[in-house]
């Protein structure tokens, strides 16, 4: 007799073997490779590419990395100009590209197993990875009976002069803002303001401050907190906080797409179960539903999530202004 288990995973082969449609690989297969461009590491993304080209051997993929910025700006000339070069697109600004109206409709199979506040209600991207931004502090330097809770918890006196945060957490600010409502996130901003803040540049740093013990606690990605906790260093973040703000990196086929059906075979494989766990595998935090192991600290169903949402996105340069302002930073 089947368990319950053995029926999914039998369903997910069934909808995978269904999705692979056979004139959409032959389509794909006179298209020969597929262009990508990508904010994720080339160590991130070359162990995804090379399954993808040991599934499908008649195609290959052709990747361009950079930041959100530089991918944004080249796609938009790109579409302006009529000389497209990229087929898929993977930043984290997805819903201002959208804006732009470069993007294709494409409702993959695989994008319903993605909670639908990591996807377009259009059905032109999807999240494919994110990072969450929590709460990270010593556990040498602040016990158990003082580790906080939630967000409120940093603005008590105890915190004054031993915190750091990002000197650019302007995402972060606008999506606390929208979650907490006016009168609650102000409150908060404003407590946060009076504990003598330390400023760095970068995530990464401020967990390696963290852990050195040089602060007590800081805005960590929690993806990298864990990684060092896991190696042994003095570090744990707050699972419990409301809510844990997460800048999606999203997924998308370009409306003018030159190899549109290699592309959309690419988009499938990224956001399938497989893709999923290679991108996990390799440091990512994967936004599909279940394919973080439900006995990791990261895994969603434990943890409230936020995305950063396309109205903060719009926001930005307002965000950033009064980001500065609350706290006194000076750029």
């Amino acid at each position: 007799m089947f368990s319950l288990l053995t029926v999914g995973v039998l369903l997910i082969s069934v909808i995978a073997v269904l999705a692979d449609d056979p004139e959409r690989i032959a389509k794909a297969k006179a298209e020969g490779n597929v262009v990508f461009y990508t904010t994720m590491g080339i160590d991130t993304v070359r162990p995804v590419t090379l399954a993808f080209e040991k599934k499908f051997p008649f195609l290959k993929v052709e990747v361009l990395r950079g930041n959100s910025e530089r991918l944004f700006n080249r796609v938009t000339v790109e579409h302006q100009t009529g000389k497209v070069h990229a087929d898929v697109v993977n930043l984290s600004v997805m819903p201002l590209v959208k804006n732009r109206q470069v993007l294709a409709r494409y409702p993959s199979a695989e994008m319903k197993a993605f909670p639908a506040k990591f996807r377009d209600t259009d059905e032109t991207w999807t999240g494919l990875v994110g990072n969450y931004c929590v709460i990270g502090y010593n556990t040498r330097l602040v016990s158990a009976s003082h580790a906080p809770r939630d967000w409120l918890d940093l603005a008590q006196p105890h915190w004054k002069g031993k915190m750091a945060m990002d000197v650019e957490d302007y995402d972060w600010f606008g999506a606390m803002l929208e979650y907490l409502g006016p009168e609650k996130g102000r409150r908060l901003m404003e407590g946060l303001s009076r504990q003598e803040m330390s400023w760095r540049k970068g995530h990464s740093l401020l967990a390696q401050l963290v852990s050195a013990g040089e602060f007590s606690a800081s805005l960590l990605y929690a993806h990298r907190t864990q990684l060092i906790k896991d190696r042994g260093a003095p570090i744990e973040w707050v699972k419990t906080s409301k809510p844990i703000v997460v800048s999606s990196n999203a997924v998308a086929v370009l409306e003018k797409a030159q190899r549109p059906n290699a592309a959309r075979l690419f988009v499938d494989f990224l956001l399938s179960e497989t893709g999923q766990k290679l991108l996990y595998d390799g440091g990512q935090i994967p936004l599909r539903s279940g394919a973080i192991p439900a006995a990791s600290p990261l895994a969603a169903e434990q943890l409230e999530l936020h995305p950063v949402s396309a109205q903060v996105m719009e926001r930005f340069e307002q965000h950033k202004a009064d980001f500065n302002k609350i706290f006194r930073v000076r750029q």
